[in-house]
Order: C-alpha cells, then structure tokens, then sequence
C-alpha cells in the first residue's frame, strides 16, 4: 500500500496512542508501556504479540536514533494495517541510541508483514518531521495528546 502524500504522521496515530508522560525508566519499560498505547486503543489487535515483534526488532539493533528521539518499529501479523503510536518522556530514557543521549520522544510504528514500502517510507517520514530541532522542541513542549496530534497533522 502506497504512502498517500496528503496523509500527514497523525493519520496513521491509533486513537488515543499518545501519551505525553511516559513513565518508562528503561527501555523494556518503555516499549511496553508503547505497546499498551496501541493495545489500548480502539484498533483490534494483539497487543502481547506486537510487544513481542517490537522486541525482536529492538534485539537486532537499536532503534534510538539520536536526538532524543527513538522509532521502535516491527512488522507483526497481528495487526491488518499500519498504525503510529507516539510517546513523551519528560526524563528521558535511556535506549541505546548512538549519540547516547536518553530518549524523550518515541515514535512506535507496527504495520502488516506485507507493508514493506509504507513501513519505510513511514520511517522516512519521522525521520525528516524529527531532524528538525524546532519541532522536537515543539514535542517535548506539548502539554497534551491533541497538541502532539495537531504538531504532527501539519500547518
């Protein structure tokens, strides 16, 4: 399934994915408290095997990419289509990213084992939104859910 240009980052957010106080110390702690955003959302899914897909990507190699900023992503049969779920940590956690510097913001990403293209072009998309200090300022600044949704839906 193909990237809809006119999709912004917050149309791929499950409903009520957000959480603007993480209150992960680590980052097993973190990827389950992630995976619960998602489990507790309105999207029909397996939570406890998304969590385990996650897991299973993170053990290859860490997905902190600097910055403050990590993307925990996996492709997991248990989800029919993708789905965004972000996350603010107002200390930091510790992830393993290559600059070392504790996480605050999360981006988790889950789609279907056939969703190859979107998944890549998806992480691209956070990639890009994130370079951009001002906008990690501006998450990291979000008092609630509906403001990180508004951030990422766009001007």
């Amino acid at each position: 399934m193909p990237i809809n240009p006119t999709k912004s980052l917050a149309d791929y957010l499950a409903a009520g994915a957000v959480s603007v106080d993480l209150k992960a110390r680590d980052k097993p702690e973190a990827l389950s408290e992630l995976c619960a955003l998602l489990d507790a959302s309105k999207v029909p899914m397996n939570g406890a095997s998304i969590l385990e897909a996650v897991r299973g990507r993170e053990s290859a190699g860490t997905t902190g990419i600097g910055d403050g900023v990590a993307v925990p992503h996996a492709r997991c049969p248990a989800v029919g289509e993708t789905f965004l779920a972000v996350g603010l940590s107002r200390a930091g956690v510790p992830f393993d990213a290559p600059d070392q510097v504790p996480v605050r913001i999360f981006f988790l990403l889950v789609g279907p084992p056939d969703s190859s293209s979107l998944h890549l072009r998806l992480l691209a998309q956070i990639a890009q939104t994130v370079k951009d200090s001002a906008m990690r300022t501006r998450l990291l600044a979000a008092e609630t859910s509906d403001q990180v949704v508004q951030l990422l839906r766009g001007p």
